[in-house]
């Protein structure tokens, strides 16, 4: 057994497990990502348009909002402890600091998000991918993951999503106008959206790659369906949720277990 994964299952269950699953179902922040993937968008963006770097330069009416929405951002992340209510109020208060914000300069930015993806995740992912479909569920902007594909694709091998799933972006005349609703927030947002994609393309039995509680509710879908749930360094309350963990939270580790325990044939 891989060297830093804790398990709850036999290697014969795990590896059925493996065998059955159809999809990949893959988590994003403080996942694949070593952090939050809009605070680092707005950190890239404020800083785009201090150095004039942007098309759109905004006013200094909106870099003071967007400024001050930061700091909100950073006290709702760290101080709300209900999980469901922090990512509403993240959510809210993304879409007020960044109304107005073209989808040109979201995506110029996008390459300076990605250039934190933990190196190891492309070699994961394209192990997967050889072996599933895969599927990325998250809970940020739509947007935000458009750019994963095109950052993979320049920088390693591609790799294809049977879909990405998210809170999707209202657009007006190519400007930043707020979310779609309903504003997903949790677990059972998570699995809803698991199920509309699954349906639309015809997989039922997901490996759960995740790492808090907002992957509860896929991870009993996985068991209940046969599958699997890999928690990359859950919180001690969030643990349970997982047939697998992987204690240091490393795709290098998790690619290690998978290889180790993918059924042959």
């Amino acid at each position: 057994m891989a060297a830093g994964a804790a398990i709850t299952l036999d290697p014969v269950e795990i590896g059925r497990r493996l065998a059955a699953a159809d999809v990949a179902v893959l988590d994003v922040d403080g996942c694949m990502y070593p952090g939050y993937t809009q605070i680092t968008l707005g950190h890239r963006l404020l800083n785009g348009f201090l150095r004039r770097e942007l098309r759109h330069p905004p006013s200094s009416l909106f870099l003071w909002r967007l400024a001050a929405k930061g700091g909100y951002l950073y006290w709702i992340r760290f101080w709300i402890r209900k999980p469901e209510r922090r990512n509403y109020l993240l959510q809210k208060h993304y879409a007020l600091a960044f109304d107005g914000i073209t989808r040109t300069d979201i995506r110029a930015i996008l390459p300076r998000v990605w250039k934190k993806l933990d190196t190891h995740v492309h070699p994961c992912l394209a192990f997967l991918a050889d072996r599933l479909p895969l599927g990325i569920i998250s809970l940020g902007l739509d947007v935000i993951l458009d750019g994963l594909p095109e950052h993979l694709r320049r920088h390693h091998q591609a790799v294809r999503f049977l879909f990405c799933c998210s809170n999707r972006i209202i657009w007006n005349d190519g400007h930043f106008a707020g979310l779609v609703p309903p504003i997903r927030v949790g677990a059972a947002d998570k699995a809803d959206l698991f199920h509309t994609a699954a349906e639309r393309h015809r997989v039922g039995i997901p490996l759960v790659i995740g790492h808090n509680s907002e992957e509860r509710e896929l991870c009993r879908l996985a068991a209940q369906r046969g599958g699997l749930s890999i928690g990359m360094n859950p919180a001690a309350g969030d643990r349970d949720a997982f047939d697998v963990v992987i204690e240091d939270g490393s795709w290098k580790t998790l690619h290690s277990f998978l290889r180790e325990n993918w059924p042959s044939g």
